[in-house]
């Protein structure tokens, strides 16, 4: 008897302890920063995951397999990407004419979201 009791309540201590870890405060670290400090603005890569997942809908741009299918038939690029997280206030207005920006947003479009 002594032993069931024992081995609930360590079973109730490491449940406990497991909870506490899973209430942790998720903002105290994250090792991949939505936003580059140094330019601040959104990782390329981040951008094409929010148009791919339809977080740029408002803004005209498709999400998901719409996304791939426009981008391969060549009606939408890295520029129309960009404008359209610029009209969402996710960048700023400069985006548009940073070419090298508007490079690897086309890169992450031609790994991601390419239909092959």
């Amino acid at each position: 008897m002594k032993r069931f009791i024992l081995a609930g309540l360590t079973t109730l201590t490491l449940c406990t302890a497991m909870v506490s870890t899973a209430n942790a405060d998720p903002t105290a670290y994250n090792p991949y920063p939505a936003v580059s400090i140094a330019n601040n603005r959104i990782a390329p890569s981040d951008l094409v995951t929010i148009a791919q997942r339809g977080g740029l809908k408002s803004q005209g741009i498709p999400g998901y397999l719409g996304l791939a299918s426009a981008y391969t038939l060549g009606q939408i690029g890295a520029k129309e990407v960009v404008q359209g997280a610029v009209n969402a206030q996710l960048l700023p207005v400069t985006a548009v004419s940073d070419q090298a920006y508007l490079n690897l947003v086309d890169a992450q479009l031609q790994t991601q979201v390419r239909v092959r």
